[in-house]
């Protein structure tokens, strides 16, 4: 197999890969919600700001490492919580938010775990971190050739939130050689929000 073989190999991986990540968060997000969730691309991809709170999960294999943020702002998911909850806005607490969100990247991220490891490659997930803050505007993420960044939009039941992935490939060859069976992490169980 030749270079341009496994770069092609690689690129359609990827595009794949992206298909299903986007998938997953809307099917996270519907299971929780009720409601059909609408993935868009995100307007303006040089904006590095896309919203107050940042949620954060990694996925580690042999071969690659995807970083996987839910960008929003409280108000939005607190709209969305409480509507789910049968709450008023008001009503529905700050660590509510933080926990939802937490919660969300956890079952994202595990749809891509079992992926992986459904079809034989073995991966692994952080526990899901919460920040604030706007680091964005002090320096940008510097962009490495083995990385592919995707960015796009989830509206659902009238709240928006952006989500982003860095995925970076350390084995190109052994990437490509995957077989991803995208159909393998995908389940229709309901979502456990604690």
């Amino acid at each position: 197999m030749t270079s341009n073989d496994i770069e092609m190999q690689k690129l359609a991986k990827i595009v794949l890969l992206q298909k299903f990540i986007r998938g997953s968060t809307a099917r996270t997000i519907e299971k929780f919600a009720g409601v059909p969730a609408v993935v868009r691309e995100v307007a303006r991809r040089d904006d590095f700001i896309y919203g107050e709170t940042l949620a954060f999960i990694l996925v580690s294999g042999s071969d690659l490492t995807l970083q996987l943020k839910v960008h929003f702002e409280q108000a939005a998911l607190s709209s969305l919580l409480g509507k789910s909850l049968g709450l008023p806005q008001s009503q529905v607490m700050r660590h509510q938010v933080d926990d939802f969100s937490r919660e969300f990247c956890n079952l994202a991220g595990g749809e891509l775990v079992a992926l992986f490891n459904a079809n034989g490659q073995a991966s692994s997930l952080s526990l899901p971190f919460l920040t604030s803050g706007l680091d964005e505007l002090f320096f940008s993420d510097p962009n490495y050739p083995s990385e592919t960044r995707d960015f796009w939009e989830i509206e659902c039941d009238g709240s928006t939130f952006v989500c982003t992935t860095v995925l970076e490939i350390r084995d190109p060859a052994s990437f490509a050689a995957r077989d991803l069976a995208v159909g393998a992490g995908e389940n229709d169980n309901e979502a456990v929000f604690f």
